[in-house]
């Protein structure tokens, strides 16, 4: 069973799923390619990466199958939404429908104030698994004329981030990433890597420190959850401290410490 043909078949089966098929292809694939076990049916490897999508990235969606309409009520927004402090309350409502920038809300000012003021002034943006982070673009302080990049493994996201992009005449573009297998390659002042790592570890547990060893930009935001999605603590604070201190490059980076209420931050600037 472990031949391209069965991973392609395995892979085009799980994408069919009305909860799968937004996701990127290439993620699907690798999952496949990796949780594949000798001797074992197709079915048990299809329930194994099922479970594995739900774990890292369908629990975090809220509404999944609604997207589309979030994208048609963006279209469909008073077209004198030309500012971005205009566009704050159909953000705040677009965000709602992800749970990582839903617990995000009711901390918006202080969190991208505090980020910001610790920055010089920043002209463009990567935002690595972003989910809808970018829609808090109106809390962060950007330089004029900025742009602004984004992936994640959703397309429908990736889309729903280019309406709103267009909407507000923001010069910047998302699209749909598997960064267990790649990462962009453009240059930009600042990138965001916000509650990540953890889930791209539970596919491949080096994959922190792999995508952090690719980050070019001087500055970079990386963040892990403190509780989890039920609202456990479990010790996530300091594990995730501890392992994020293991796995960044000292030779490279300088660290400000931030904590927030749901979330701990590591502001890193290039040596």
């Amino acid at each position: 069973m472990e031949n391209d043909s069965s991973v392609l078949q395995i892979a085009a089966e799980i994408s069919a799923g009305k909860n799968f098929r937004e996701i990127d292809p290439g993620l699907i694939r690798h999952l496949v390619k990796t949780e594949m076990q000798p001797n074992e049916s197709e079915k048990e490897t299809i329930k194994r990466v099922r479970s594995k999508l739900h774990q890292i990235s369908n629990a975090y969606r809220e509404g999944a199958s609604n997207y589309q309409d979030l994208i048609t009520a963006i279209r469909q927004s008073d077209n004198s939404l030309t500012s971005l402090e205009a566009a704050k309350p159909l953000a705040i409502e677009l965000m709602k429908s992800h749970a990582s920038t839903r617990e995000r809300i009711a901390i918006l000012d202080v969190f991208y104030s505090q980020i910001f003021a610790a920055l010089p002034h920043i002209q463009s943006v990567l935002d690595l698994a972003c989910g809808l982070n970018p829609l808090a673009i109106p809390w962060m302080k950007l330089a004029d004329h900025f742009t602004y990049e984004a992936y994640d493994i959703y397309r429908d996201i990736a889309l729903l981030l280019n309406v709103f992009f267009e909407k507000l005449n923001i010069r910047g573009k998302a699209d749909s990433m598997n960064l267990l297998e790649e990462f962009p390659q453009s240059e930009c002042d600042l990138t965001f890597l916000l509650k990540t790592i953890p889930c791209l570890e539970q596919v491949d547990k080096n994959a922190g420190t792999h995508i952090l060893n690719q980050i070019r930009s001087p500055y970079a935001v990386v963040s892990f959850p403190i509780f989890s999605l039920s609202g456990r603590q479990k010790g996530m604070k300091v594990n995730y401290e501890k392992h994020f201190l293991e796995i960044y490059d000292p030779q490279r980076w300088e660290l400000e410490r931030m904590l927030f209420p749901n979330e701990l931050v590591f502001l890193m600037r290039r040596k």
